[in-house]
C-alpha cells in the first residue's frame, strides 16, 4: 500500500489510556513481560549496538537500558548497550556478521530491513515472538520489518520533516503568516533577511542548514527518486519536478553564498544552533526538534509548518526515516535479542522515547497522549504525516542515496554542475547499479 494509507492509520488509531500514565508506571511495564518465555539456563548478556550517543539521546536511551536490567534481574538476562557512530554503523556491523561475531540487537535503519534479510545478515525473529506482535503496530508500517513472510526485525520510530520558525522575527519583520509558495518564500526573505554591511547577520532559511534535504523539498513539488515508496524497483531521479526542486535550493545558495553558508554550519549545536540563537529565521529538522527546543529554548515562541506547495505539487510532502531493532545473522543470543527487541519496542519503552524525544513511535500506544499534546508544534506532526513517506531502498541498488548526494552536494556545495546535468547523471549511475546487480544476480 501507499505510505499515505499508513498514516491514515497513525491518525485513526485508538490509543489506550492506560500509558497516558508515563514512563514511570513500573507496574505497566511489568505487566508487559509477564508472557516471556523461558529464561536462560545461565546468565546472558544481551550487547546492544545504537547509535545514541548525543546528550540529548543518551540519557533516554541509558534509561531504557536500566529498566530491562531491573525487570530481568531474576531472569538470568541483562543487556549492554554499545554506542556506534550512526557513519560507522554499516561497515562495522556489516564487518561483524562476516567475522561471525556481531552483536545480539542493533538499531537499524527502517528502510534497510528487507536489503539486509535479502542478503542473510539477519536472524529470522518469527520462532522467538508471539504470533499476535503485529496487533502493537501501524499495520503498513509493520511491512517495512518482514521479507518474503517472515519478520526480520521489530518496528521502533519514524518521523517526518517540518519547518520550525521564530514568531517574535517574524513579528518584528511584518510578517504575518507563512509563507504558501515557494515563491512566497523567497519573498519573505527580503523583509527577514538581516545585514551588517556585506555580511549576513540572520538568514531567512537555507535548505542545506538544518536536517530536511532534497527528497522532501522534492515530494513537495510532487517529485520522488523512486517509482514506489515502500516496493521501490527502480529510480525516477531526474524528473522535471526534481530538477525543479533543485533549482530552487540553488536559488537559496546563491542568495547567501558559500562562505555565508560554511560560516553558518560551524555556529554549533545545542543552544548554539542556528535557529535556537536566533541566525535564522526558519529551520528545517525532523519532528523530534521539538525535543531540543524544550530544553535548550523553553521560553521561545516559535511554530512548525509543513514545507510549502512548489509550483509543480499539489500538496506538501516529507521524508520520513526512522528505526528498528534487529538480531544480526549469527548472533551468540538470537533468542535473547529479540527478547530485548520485544521490550524496547513495547508499551513502556517506546512512550518513554516518545515523551523524551518527541518521535512519532510505530507503536500504536505510544504517540498520542496528554503530556505530548501539551506542546502546541505536536499536532503540527501529526497532520504532516498524512504526507509523509517512509522509502525502503531498491533491493538491487542500496547505495543509490550515495549519487542522488553526490548530485545534490555537486550543485549546492561545490557549484560543479547545474540541477539537470547533475540528476542526469545520478539517474543513469542508479540505472548502471541495477543492471551492473542484476547481472551479478544470474
Amino acid at each position: 500500500m501507499k505510505t499515505r494509507k499508513i498514516i491514515a492509520m497513525i491518525l485513526s488509531a485508538a490509543v489506550v489510556s492506560g500509558v497516558l500514565a508515563g514512563c514511570g508506571n513500573k507496574e505497566a511495564a511489568k505487566s508487559n513481560t509477564d508472557a516471556q518465555a523461558d529464561k536462560p539456563s545461565k546468565p546472558v548478556t544481551v550487547q546492544l549496538w545504537h547509535h545514541w550517543g548525543s546528550e540529548q539521546r543518551k540519557p533516554t536511551i541509558t534509561g531504557m537500558l536500566d529498566e530491562f536490567n531491573k525487570l530481568y534481574k531474576d531472569k538470568n538476562l541483562s543487556v549492554e548497550g554499545t554506542f556506534v557512530p550512526f557513519g560507522d554503523m554499516d561497515k562495522k556491523l556489516t564487518a561483524a556478521i562476516a567475522a561471525g561475531n556481531p552483536p545480539d540487537a542493533v538499531v537499524q535503519p527502517i528502510e534497510a530491513v528487507a536489503v539486509m534479510a535479502s542478503r542473510n545478515q539477519l536472524e529470522d525473529l518469527t520462532p522467538y515472538l508471539p504470533a499476535d506482535i503485529k496487533n502493537k503496530y501501524y499495520d503498513n508500517l509493520w511491512n517495512t520489518v518482514t521479507y518474503n513472510g517472515k519478520i526480520y526485525a521489530l518496528p521502533y520510530n519514524t518521523d517526518t520533516r517540518l519547518l520550525f520558525y521564530n514568531k517574535k522575527l517574524f513579528k518584528e519583520a511584518g510578517v504575518t503568516e507563512f509563507p504558501k509558495t515557494w515563491d512566497e518564500f523567497l519573498k519573505v526573505a527580503d523583509k527577514l533577511d538581516k545585514k551588517d554591511g556585506d555580511k549576513y547577520t540572520r538568514l531567512t532559511f537555507h535548505p542545506m542548514i538544518g536536517n530536511f534535504g532534497f527528497d522532501t523539498i522534492a515530494l513537495s513539488n510532487g517529485g520522488k527518486t523512486v517509482d514506489d515508496f515502500m516496493n521501490p524497483t527502480k529510480p525516477t531521479i531526474n524528473t522535471p519536478q526534481n530538477v525543479e526542486a533543485l533549482d530552487w535550493m540553488l536559488k537559496w545558495k546563491e542568495r547567501y553564498g558559500t562562505k555565508t553558508w560554511t560560516e553558518y554550519m560551524n555556529v554549533g549545536s545545542g543552544a548554539n544552533d542556528p535557529f535556537i540563537s536566533g541566525k535564522v529565521a526558519v529551520y528545517g529538522n525532523v519532528c523530534n526538534y521539538i525535543a531540543t527546543l524544550k530544553k535548550y529554548a523553553p521560553d521561545m515562541e516559535y511554530g512548525a509548518v509543513p514545507m510549502p506547495v512548489g509550483p509543480s505539487g499539489k500538496t506538501t510532502g516529507s521524508v520520513g526515516g526512522g528505526f528498528v531493532v534487529v538480531v544480526p545473522k549469527g548472533a551468540a543470543n538470537p533468542r535473547w535479542g529479540a527478547e530485548y527487541a520485544k521490550f524496547m519496542t513495547d508499551d513502556w519503552a517506546t512512550t518513554k522515547w516518545a515523551l523524551e524525544q518527541a518521535d512519532v513511535m510505530i507503536n500504536k500506544n505510544a504517540n498520542e497522549n496528554a503530556d505530548l499534546k501539551k506542546n502546541p508544534a505536536w499536532q503540527a506532526v501529526i497532520d504532516n504525516m498524512k504526507y509523509t513517506n517512509v522509502i525502503r531502498r531498491i533491493p538491487t541498488a542500496p547505495n543509490a542515496g550515495g549519487p542522488v548526494g553526490t548530485a545534490v552536494d555537486n550543485v549546492l556545495k561545490a557549484g560543479t554542475a547545474q540541477p539537470k546535468d547533475a540528476l542526469d547523471k545520478a539517474q543513469a549511475e542508479v540505472e548502471k547499479m541495477i543492471k551492473d546487480n542484476q547481472a551479478l544476480a544470474k
